[in-house]
């Protein structure tokens, strides 16, 4: 049987393209969750493993870093949202989720 090559580059481009989209996948989607489970504050991360929550630390940090963010204020302002102070400390904020009146904004 005869190979033609435009199969055969085809075949190496659809493994180039899945093997990039697997790396994207491991790297910002599974990330991406994570981040949205700690600042869902209904869950506030809670079922997040201790490795997990940590790497969603590292990740938001990561992100606001590459956004010129303040990186300590990030970490202070989850520290603080986690813990229910600062700004978070406001109750009204805990009684919208509370009697499920917060939802997703999108």
């Amino acid at each position: 049987m005869k190979q033609f090559p435009c199969l055969h580059s085809k075949k190496a481009e659809e493994k180039k393209v899945l093997t990039k989209f697997t790396k994207l996948k491991e790297f910002g989607i599974g990330q991406i969750h994570l981040a949205a489970d700690l600042f869902n504050p209904a869950a506030q991360g809670n079922k997040l493993k201790p490795t997990e929550l940590i790497d969603t630390v590292g990740f938001i940090c990561e992100v606001g870093h590459l956004m010129g963010l303040n990186v300590v204020k990030i970490r202070q302002d989850l520290a603080d949202y986690r813990d229910k102070e600062g700004l978070w400390r406001c109750q009204f904020i805990w009684d919208g989720v509370a009697n499920n009146e917060l939802n997703p904004i999108l």
